[in-house]
């Protein structure tokens, strides 16, 4: 991976992180491909929009330390925040042995998380009535790894994993509606 991260992925994956748990700089790096660029991830997330909306006090360095540069209070409000959510702070320390989130299959969680962005584009152009005519070069190379997605099988296995209730409570899953992608491309006759 470039070392320019997709931040609308670093902040969906914000929104998969349970409650009362917590992952570092690094594991999200790694999430996204590379480990070493943890420092790139905590530069997204100092520029986070919605502090609410996206939970970047979920977040906490290798060692389980607060954030002196949490972007919305520093480490007073974090560890506020931490707390509300049930995690125990001790000198600004969270134990990570106690409260570190990790989720097994990575590859599937990235994957739905960009699927799931990519099937919002085109819904939120197909509602502003742009039509197929006038769907830009990056929509239409979207629409094309969405066909692929569906088409390959990785969407039914996809579901499979959610119907068994293996993915993260807190995923988006629109797209994993057994009639989202089917209902979008036969009423868009992509």
């Amino acid at each position: 991976m470039s070392r320019k991260l997709d931040k609308q992925i670093v902040y969906e994956y914000l929104r998969v992180i349970p409650k009362g748990k917590v992952v570092t700089y690094g594991q999200i790096a790694d999430f996204l491909g590379n480990k070493n660029l943890a420092r790139i991830v905590g530069n997204i997330l100092h520029e986070n929009p919605d502090g609410d909306k996206y939970p970047c006090y979920k977040v906490v360095n290798a060692k389980g330390n607060l954030t002196k540069n949490y972007a919305f209070g520093g480490v007073v409000c974090q560890k506020m925040r931490l707390e509300a959510d049930g995690v125990i702070v001790n000198n600004n320390k969270v134990d990570l042995k106690v409260y570190q989130w990790f989720y097994t299959d990575n590859e599937r969680l990235l994957r739905i998380i960009k699927m799931e962005r990519y099937f919002d584009e085109l819904l939120d152009a197909n509602l502003k009535n742009l039509g197929l005519l006038c769907v830009s070069k990056i929509l239409q190379d979207k629409i094309e790894v969405l066909k692929e997605y569906y088409q390959s099988g990785l969407w039914l296995q996809d579901y499979e994993c959610d119907e068994r209730g293996e993915l993260p409570e807190n995923l988006k899953r629109g797209i994993l509606s057994q009639d989202a992608l089917y209902d979008f491309f036969s009423e868009n006759k992509f």
